[in-house]
């Protein structure tokens, strides 16, 4: 924009070309977009650049006085945009015209679904489509906006040729809400709330995480030699139970697990290991602070039972 206007200042400062007349035009829309050289300047567009007989030709300023500010700069032919952009009063692109076609930048889109494909228009009918208002991009969402629904739901955030794309807000009419990234219309890294705040679920890498209960094989040797498997029932006597985030059916996220020996850890897991930050409460009453890394000490410090380090770990090597 800003170049274009340097430009143009230039241009109408200066002494018209050879044949090339310039001087201000009032634009009559009610008459059928009818170019005077009158006008009532604060009811009617007003023009102002290089003219051709009688109408625009060249580049120029259109000035909407009702229209909280809008302009349009560019280049004309014919008195019809050719090459130019359409500005708000706080210099936001709405939209623009390119070798004399129209290329929507922001505004509003109505969109509807026909044989499973979601369609976008420019004109709206009200309780019947859903609304969209951002950035529009070949006539598609594209950059950031908002989405209402015909249902009352709304989404706020990123878009991507026409699909919900990138950081991004979910409400429900109910007062629900998904908060975080989604993928081509699909919720992929979010955290869901409830209508006062508190975490219902998550979705990580397109998968839900539930919360819920867990059984770990026993004994001992068993898991180590074959692998950790878990279990939706067990014994809390024999078995160790884990409670927390569950993500494709072993623990996955933040939680809690209670050995039969009566030592706990709560903390991190991933792929249903203890990955991440945890502590680890020893049924003997010492506790080793820090990361966990594929269920075994990464980095982090040991206690005994009076609270003295006993040893530190380095890289999954104790010290």
């Amino acid at each position: 924009m800003k170049h274009l206007l340097i430009i143009l200042s230039i241009l109408l400062l200066s002494f018209p070309l050879i044949g090339q007349e310039t001087g201000p035009l009032s634009l009559q829309i009610h008459s059928g977009f009818v170019w005077k050289t009158f006008g009532k300047g604060k009811v009617q567009p007003k023009y102002k650049g290089e003219i051709s007989n009688g109408t625009p030709e060249g580049l120029g300023v259109l000035s909407y006085p009702f229209i909280n500010g809008k302009r349009v700069v560019g280049e004309w032919k014919e008195g019809k945009e050719w090459n130019t952009e359409h500005y708000k009063k706080d210099g936001k692109v709405i939209g623009k015209w390119v070798n004399g076609k129209w290329l929507l930048k922001w505004g509003v889109l109505c969109g509807t679904l026909e044989e499973g494909t979601m369609v976008w228009f420019e004109k709206c009918y009200d309780g019947v489509e859903s609304k969209f208002v951002g950035d529009i991009e070949n006539m598609k969402p594209n950059g950031q906006g908002t989405y209402i629904f015909h249902d009352g739901r709304k989404y706020v955030g990123g878009w991507k040729n026409g699909k919900e794309h990138g950081q991004g807000t979910f409400t429900f009419s109910d007062g629900k809400k998904g908060v975080g990234e989604f993928r081509e219309n699909n919720p992929w890294n979010i955290t869901t709330y409830d209508k006062d705040g508190n975490i219902r679920w998550k979705i990580v890498n397109g998968v839900k995480v539930e919360k819920g209960i867990l059984f770990r094989d026993t004994p001992r040797s068993k898991w180590e030699k074959g692998g950790e498997k878990w279990f939706r029932s067990g014994d809390e006597k024999t078995q160790a139970i884990y409670e927390g985030e569950i993500l494709t059916g072993v623990p996955g996220g933040q939680g809690t697990i209670t050995f039969p020996s009566g030592s706990k850890y709560v903390g991190g897991f991933r792929d249903g290991k203890r990955t991440g930050q945890g502590i680890m409460n020893y049924s003997h009453g010492g506790k080793y602070v820090g990361e966990f890394y594929g269920g075994d000490p990464w980095n982090g410090v040991e206690y005994n039972k009076d609270g003295n380090i006993i040893g530190k770990w380095m890289n999954g090597v104790r010290q």
